[in-house]
């Protein structure tokens, strides 16, 4: 699902229907055509709050679904190479099955999304120090600062 190929409008309904196991339906091919629209269109994150809150009008039974939606749709604006799911971790359970209330101009789920997305960079963002760190070499005074080990002199007989 994160593979360049995933960007793909064109084989979204294939690869959905066949990684989420869902019959190709009205519903899911109503989805696909709204996140196609969404992904070309304008907007970054009231597109993603857009194509979640649909999918979770149409497709209540597959909250994975709107998840990848809302993070692929955000990856094809936002021109990344592949999509990369930053919202599943981060997203409460309660807004989630909130979002189809967005589409009657309820603003919280919007608020709700773009929250989840800034922890979900503010997260990135720390794994991405904390990989850096490791990756550096030592530096000398890191070195430096490791116990010397004393040895005894040896006394012979």
């Amino acid at each position: 699902m994160s593979e360049r190929a995933a960007l793909t409008c064109e084989h979204w309904l294939q690869v959905l229907s066949a990684a989420f196991e869902l019959r190709q339906d009205a519903a899911l091919e109503e989805v696909v055509a709204r996140a196609t629209k969404l992904a070309r269109g304008e907007g970054t994150f009231a597109a993603a709050a857009e194509i979640a809150a649909v999918s979770m009008k149409l497709r209540p039974d597959c909250e994975p679904l709107a998840l990848w939606l809302a993070d692929a749709v955000l990856a094809h604006r936002l021109r990344w190479p592949t999509p990369v799911p930053l919202i599943a971790k981060e997203i409460r359970r309660a807004d989630l099955r909130a979002a189809p209330r967005h589409l009657e101009g309820d603003g919280a789920w919007l608020m709700a999304l773009s929250l989840a997305y800034a922890r979900a960079a503010a997260s990135a963002s720390d794994l991405y120090a904390e990989l850096a760190r490791r990756a550096t070499p030592s530096s000398p005074l890191r070195q430096n600062c490791a116990p010397e080990m004393r040895i005894a002199p040896s006394r012979s007989c």
